[in-house]
């Protein structure tokens, strides 16, 4: 991540561009006088969930209450083109997390880079083969030292937890198909049950898999944004951007019918994802494109800003 914020904002900011490495929070201190006297404009983060992190803002917040942060981690849509950025944290620190659907803003995302997004999402989510299975729950898992688990997951501490919990609380006549986090290296075992199905490695596209569900069930994994993203029916066992908004089904505690026949604030939908969009910076493969568009435009992100 550290490459791509520090291309990033090279080619976006005309002041110096530091990349400094922290082994100890302590570490901090060498910059003490600078953030005394107001000449760091940021420190950006890359994620800002481990320990050391949070000891770090805790310090320079210690020392100038006053001075900006940004927190980063990889973005939405897609994670593989683009990091989303946050003056307060990621997940269910963000300021997104406290948004209601009253309070989304309403972002005008100029028509052109809200294309280039759609072109790089429907990019993404096609890869792979159609998925022809029916009458199925979509369960995508995460990994158990996944950041968004440790801030964002008050039921499960472990993804195995959360799979026994959706087998127990989906009926028998109802296939659940689950797949494992493409980066988890210690899959998580699946049960061998009738109606369980290990599609790990079954090179489903995302999109099928998503349309053809019942709905998609997962904690916080970006399965579930890009659910939402299509407008599909989506079950959140965790917190994360997406909550209190009316998006997504909070599903901890409610049967299995609660879930189908319950609805969604649809209409929210756009709001949320042009939200998403403009506080969303390139990687580094699709820096020029993405400046193209976005100085044609004259549209800035709210971490643009620092220009």
């Amino acid at each position: 991540m550290i490459p791509h914020l520090n291309m990033y904002f090279k080619s976006y900011v005309s002041s110096n561009v530091r990349v400094i490495r922290i082994n100890s929070a302590d570490d901090i201190n060498s910059y003490r006088n600078d953030i005394i006297n107001g000449k760091i404009e940021y420190f950006v983060f890359s994620n800002g969930t481990d320990s050391i992190d949070q000891d770090i803002k805790g310090k320079i917040l210690k020392i100038n209450p006053n001075q900006k942060l940004i927190f980063s981690e990889n973005g939405w849509l897609t994670w593989q083109d683009f990091l989303y950025l946050d003056f307060h944290g990621i997940g269910n620190n963000s300021d997104v997390y406290t948004m209601t659907h009253e309070t989304l803003p309403d972002v005008k995302v100029p028509s052109s880079l809200r294309s280039f997004v759609n072109d790089a999402v429907t990019r993404r989510l096609s890869v792979g083969k159609v998925c022809n299975l029916s009458n199925y729950v979509l369960v995508p898992l995460q990994v158990n030292n996944d950041s968004k688990l440790i801030i964002g997951s008050p039921y499960f501490s472990k993804v195995e937890q959360f799979v026994d919990y959706m087998i127990r609380m989906i009926p028998p006549d109802i296939k659940i198909l689950f797949k494992n986090h493409p980066d988890n290296k210690n899959r998580i075992d699946i049960p061998k049950l009738p109606n369980v199905v290990d599609i790990t490695d079954s090179g489903y596209s995302k999109s099928s898999l998503i349309k053809g569900s019942l709905f998609v069930a997962g904690i916080n994994s970006t399965f579930l944004i890009e659910s939402i993203y299509m407008n599909h029916k989506t079950v959140a066992f965790g917190l994360d951007l997406f909550s209190n908004k009316g998006i997504v089904i909070e599903g901890y505690g409610k049967s299995f019918k609660d879930i189908i026949d319950a609805k969604l604030n649809v209409k929210a939908n756009e709001r949320f994802i042009n939200t998403l969009v403009s506080k969303q910076i390139p990687k580094t493969h699709i820096i020029r494109e993405y400046k193209k568009i976005t100085d044609n435009e004259k549209f800035t992100t709210p971490c643009c800003t620092i220009t």
